[in-house]
């Protein structure tokens, strides 16, 4: 008896143990030991919540600390979002240029051009990275940058790519979100909207999600492209999903913040703050916590109306709203650890607490953010118009 107990726990350690790689969870020893996370996709993970539940190091009483860590110089501007893993940050530019540099010290590891400029997040899965550029979506060993493949698409890409299960999921210019294989690039599917598609798809359990210029939001079977549902919330969604508990939640451009039931696509709630028609939903929303935050256009840039919302995920009440030091636009967020990172078109990038809409700190550029933040380990890392990638870190690190 007692062997079979032993037998039994060694299994459960094995069986543990595979399921924390799985997750590309690793933890790292120095002076600030604590549990590392990578940040492998557009929005953290291919729900796209945007919010890193195993950062503890920056937080709502240091984030005022935050310094420039290195910053990494291209020939164009970035549209796109960074991703991180094992210590690696990967990122595009309109240059035509992949990049990969230490996480750290921002020293470049490898590059590869590709031949048109990347607008969009990378995504990497497996040791392997997927981005998009022109109408072409390029496979890439993530360790030397070797290309393993390359896939024509029939139009322009429009969003960034999301890989579930061995299979990446894409939209194009051409109204459709295509499937091809992982290993291989072949196409596996492809799903037409007759719409245009700037909403990169969520993935989950089985299910593809994704907005439409005309304010479908769909629901297609992962495997083959069958749709399950599709519902119009109206306006044009030019956000992509979050997926959670069994809840869709989207933004569509007249204002609005919708909350659809994953498996029938029927509303559960939606709301639309009144401030006169001045205020319209702008980024992809954020969900942690039981909050549901968006960015929000000025349309007026009248002062003291809010640019950032958060809601009750449950209900979609208003818990707080908060607005950027000059009024201007905030396009993306992301959270981590109770601290809300919100970047802007006035080139601020903002933190907030997640909790209660204080203000905490900001850091400005001469241009705009563009691309949502990333925040993993200690540090912050961000795409700007101004042609770098910034990362910060506490100034006592």
């Amino acid at each position: 008896m007692k062997i079979k107990t032993l037998c039994a726990l060694v299994l459960l350690l094995l069986f543990g143990t595979s399921l924390v790689s799985a997750q590309s969870v690793t933890r790292c020893g120095g002076p600030n030991t604590g549990l590392y996370i990578n940040w492998t996709t557009f929005q953290f993970d291919v729900c796209h919540t945007g919010y890193n539940p195993y950062e503890n190091r920056i937080s709502t009483a240091n984030v005022q600390n935050l310094v420039v860590a290195w910053k990494y110089a291209t020939r164009n501007q970035m549209t796109g979002s960074p991703v991180l893993v094992n210590g690696v940050v990967y990122f595009g530019s309109q240059d035509t240029t992949v990049y990969a540099a230490d996480a750290v010290t921002g020293a470049l590891r490898w590059s590869y051009i590709t031949a048109n400029p990347v607008f969009t997040a990378p995504a990497v899965v497996n040791g392997v990275l997927f981005i998009a550029s022109g109408r072409s979506v390029y496979a890439l060993n993530a360790n030397t940058g070797t290309l393993l493949w390359k896939q024509s698409m029939p139009d322009v890409i429009t969003t960034s790519p999301t890989v579930a299960n061995g299979i990446l999921y894409i939209g194009c210019n051409d109204s459709n979100m295509y499937a091809l294989n992982t290993a291989t690039g072949v196409h596996l599917w492809q799903y037409n909207t007759s719409q245009g598609i700037q909403s990169t798809p969520a993935v989950v359990n089985g299910v593809v999600y994704f907005g439409s210029s005309l304010g479908n939001v769909y629901a297609l079977n992962a495997l083959n492209g069958v749709l399950i549902w599709k519902s119009n919330i109206g306006g044009n969604i030019y956000s992509s999903p979050v997926v959670f508990n069994g809840v869709v939640y989207i933004t569509q451009n007249i204002g609005a913040v919708f909350a659809l039931n994953a498996t029938t696509g029927a509303t559960l709630w939606n709301t639309q703050p009144q401030f006169g028609g001045h205020v319209a939903m702008q980024s992809s929303p954020v969900v942690a916590n039981g909050i549901v935050y968006v960015g929000a256009l000025n349309t007026d840039q009248e002062m003291g109306l809010p640019t950032i919302f958060a809601f009750r995920a449950s209900d979609g009440s208003v818990l707080w709203s908060a607005l950027s030091l000059t009024g201007h636009t905030v396009t993306s967020l992301a959270v981590a650890n109770n601290v809300l990172y919100a970047a802007a078109s006035d080139g601020n990038l903002y933190a907030y607490s997640a909790d209660a809409g204080q203000y905490l700190w900001n850091y400005t550029t001469a241009l705009s953010y563009s691309g949502p933040p990333i925040i993993a380990n200690g540090m912050v890392y961000i795409e700007s118009d101004t042609k770098n990638l910034y990362a910060f870190r506490l100034a006592n690190e």
